[in-house]
């Protein structure tokens, strides 16, 4: 009799301990999904952002074309056509990564997300390459050349140098920071969500 009882306890303690394990593994998966969540939040807030930065700066470049100092000015002109072709293309390009971004569903199949956050990725990274070697030096050179076209002085000159400073830490903080940080984050939470459910489906077969 009393063998029968201990079967019974051990066969209790057993079942709690399967169910504790089940419980632990949802609250692990939630907290996961959660922190995934708000990092992928961040990221689509920041690139909203930067939309409605472009569109506002757009009018701006617009209007500062039209103004009667550049009129017979050369350097200006081009560099004014630039950023608005370049916020044109930010805001359609930015969009569409937008657009993908919210296809991110931590309800789904993890492989699926996983495709997405590193077609996500590539982007970036091509971004990244793109605004280092090319866009910043075209600018800053076109700024230079504006400058000395203009007769700028030597406070505006300053503010040239300045603002240059400022860009190239606002563009490292941009990828560093908000990019890379909540992109790492996405990514961890869904290797370790990766692994759990290859655990659960291991047990299960």
């Amino acid at each position: 009799m009393e063998l029968d009882e201990l079967k019974n306890s051990w066969s209790e303690l057993g079942d709690k301990l399967q169910r504790n394990k089940k419980l632990n593994e949802r609250l692990i998966k939630e907290i996961l999904k959660k922190k995934s969540g708000k990092a992928l939040n961040r990221l689509l807030n920041f690139e909203f952002l930067g939309i409605i930065i472009m569109l506002l700066i757009t009018p701006l470049m617009v209007w500062l074309w039209g103004q009667p100092r550049f009129e017979n000015t050369y350097s200006p002109k081009i560099l004014f056509t630039l950023v608005i072709i370049h916020t044109v293309l930010v805001v359609i390009f930015q969009g569409k990564r937008v657009w993908e971004l919210m296809k991110v569903d931590f309800s789904n199949k993890i492989a699926i997300n996983v495709e997405l956050i590193n077609h996500f990725i590539i982007k970036i990274k091509k971004e990244k390459q793109i605004t280092l070697f090319l866009i910043a030096p075209v600018y800053y050179l076109l700024g230079i050349l504006s400058y000395y076209e203009l007769h700028a002085n030597l406070s505006l000159w300053i503010f040239l140098v300045v603002a240059f400073v400022i860009g190239i830490l606002g563009s490292y903080w941009q990828y560093k920071r908000v990019y890379d940080n909540n992109i790492q984050s996405i990514q961890k939470s869904l290797e370790e969500l990766k692994d759990l459910e290859e655990t659960e489906d291991y047990i299960k077969n």
